[in-house]
């Protein structure tokens, strides 16, 4: 059985900002969220992990505009696919990329962004500091397991951690400062 995750990186706000718009807009999510990496913050709750990407959507429209921050919601499915969906600073759904549409057949939806359309409004997002061509030849390169090129993307744009969920995270909590970067300094929202 391969990986399943999801999470969420929003662009701008500081930890202290991110925890507290779950707090308000979440209140029954156990979340944790990442320090702040070169602009990234990432999320991840179990109030948005699962297989249908509702809750997800929902939570990082609503996040993007609470902070007031563009992000971007990721999924991987069963290690096969990455599904990625960014937001503008109002929650509105900007764009979609999907590695693999034809996986989930007529269910797919009918239009993902190109490979070179998402790298460009990611390389957008973060302000330059990292080339759409660099993100391109991430989302190009053929991995085996849709977590490793999630995780390659966060290391590209200087997100750490985009591999991981909350699950993923929850599975081993005293070791998890072994496999997820600057773990120590993550906070964690409990719910209310």
């Amino acid at each position: 059985m391969g990986t399943f995750l999801t999470n969420i990186t929003l662009h701008g706000p500081t930890q202290a900002a991110a925890a507290a718009a779950v707090r308000a807009l979440l209140p029954n999510c156990d979340c944790y969220v990442a320090p702040n990496r070169n602009g990234w913050i990432t999320l991840y709750g179990d109030a948005f992990e699962g297989e249908d990407p509702t809750a997800l959507l929902t939570a990082a429209s609503e996040l993007c505009q609470e902070c007031e921050s563009d992000g971007f919601a990721s999924l991987v499915h069963d290690s096969d696919v990455l599904a990625i969906w960014v937001f503008d600073r109002e929650g509105e759904l900007a764009m979609e990329y999907n590695s693999c549409p034809e996986y989930f057949g007529s269910d797919a939806p009918a239009e993902t962004a190109s490979t070179a359309d998402f790298a460009r409004a990611l390389a957008e997002m973060s302000d330059g500091q990292t080339a759409a061509a660099a993100i391109s030849a991430v989302l190009e390169k053929d991995n085996a397991f849709a977590e490793d090129t999630l995780d390659t993307l966060g290391e590209t744009l200087g997100a750490p951690n985009l591999g991981v969920g909350y699950s993923i995270l929850q599975e081993d909590v005293d070791n998890n400062a072994e496999i997820v970067t600057d773990w120590e300094q993550f906070l964690h929202v409990e719910p209310s």
